[in-house]
């Protein structure tokens, strides 16, 4: 009797996982059925949250179903990819990452409760930019060749300010010090703008500023805009070079978003959210708007994207042991 009732539970149990398959697929199929949580972990108004929205909108369009944006600001970012990577993987929960919280956070700091490499499926790159070398006028440099002979030939004499330790400017900073051979003091600030205003009265000697707000210091007198950090110039900067043109080969820093969805999401459902993505790229009034942004769409393929993703990881992790930066 035993047996009998346990060959018979088995046999139900086999029926229902039978009918569940088709139910997955056809779900898969269906997606997405319903409006889609897209969470950035900034606050609102900042690049990354003007950015995530304006691809939400657009992807919102090709998907047929509303994007929403949930902002979850807080621990540098991480408070939203930790959201993220908790979350259901079924597509319903996608994070707008960027190159700060998804990089470099991780590479900084030992003991945070996801792993950028593990805990997600990414989905694909949206968009890069780049940051600008800064320096006070009162450094008697007018190029990017001049600047490193003139820190060179005065170590631990320069101070360069950052919009906060382990922020994308600071880890830039000290990845052009390494590279260039410079000796400089860092003094940390509370945000870009402060540490830009520092800059600008001559208590700093130089800063890095993202690319899409420095138009207007080309027409400054207190500062100079010396090189830009991306593998070359751009329209929106006209006559600053970038910087592995202009006297530090190899020196190439990109800023970069993008989308990940919670590990185990279905390769079907990241797919198709990676296909409205580059549908979304391959606007031209979209891309026209990016560029205005002194931005450059990036679609990759989900792989593609994942492999940049660990050798970003490694590249910063390499950076800040190397430099004997303290990992919090």
């Amino acid at each position: 009797m035993r047996g009998a009732i346990r060959l018979l539970l088995c046999a139900v149990h086999g029926i229902a996982l039978s009918a569940s398959l088709p139910v997955q697929a056809q779900s898969d199929d269906r997606y997405p059925s319903r409006p889609i949580k897209l969470i950035i972990g900034f606050p609102p108004g900042g690049p990354t949250d003007l950015l995530g929205r304006l691809f939400a909108q657009r992807m919102a369009d090709d998907l047929g179903q509303q994007i929403i944006v949930e902002n979850r600001a807080g621990a540098s970012g991480a408070l939203g990819m930790e959201a993220v990577a908790r979350a259901q993987p079924d597509g319903y929960t996608l994070a707008y990452g960027a190159s700060s919280n998804v990089t470099q956070l991780p590479a900084l700091r030992k003991h945070l409760s996801f792993s950028p490499i593990t805990d997600f499926a990414p989905v694909g790159m949206t968009a890069t930019g780049a940051l600008t070398l800064v320096t006070s006028n009162t450094v008697p440099a007018r190029t990017l060749a001049e600047f490193i002979a003139y820190a060179r030939a005065n170590p631990g004499k320069l101070n360069f300010a950052t919009a906060g330790a382990g922020s994308a400017p600071h880890l830039t900073a000290v990845l052009f010090n390494d590279q260039a051979g410079i000796k400089a003091v860092h003094v940390p600030f509370t945000g870009g703008a402060p540490a830009l205003q520092a800059t600008m009265q001559g208590s700093t000697q130089y800063v890095f500023d993202t690319a899409s707000t420095s138009g207007p210091l080309l027409k400054s007198t207190q500062v100079r805009v010396l090189a830009l950090t991306s593998a070359q110039g751009m329209s929106s900067l006209p006559g600053v070079p970038a910087a592995t043109e202009a006297g530090l080969p190899g020196f190439v820093v990109t800023t970069w978003n993008g989308i990940l969805a919670p590990k185990g999401t279905p390769a079907t459902v990241v797919d198709r959210l990676n296909r409205a993505l580059r549908t979304t790229l391959g606007a031209p009034d979209f891309v026209e708007r990016l560029n205005g942004m002194g931005l450059t769409p990036a679609p990759t393929t989900p792989e593609a994207f994942g492999a940049f993703i660990v050798r970003e990881t490694q590249r910063w992790t390499d950076l800040i042991e190397r430099a004997g930066i303290a990992r919090e």
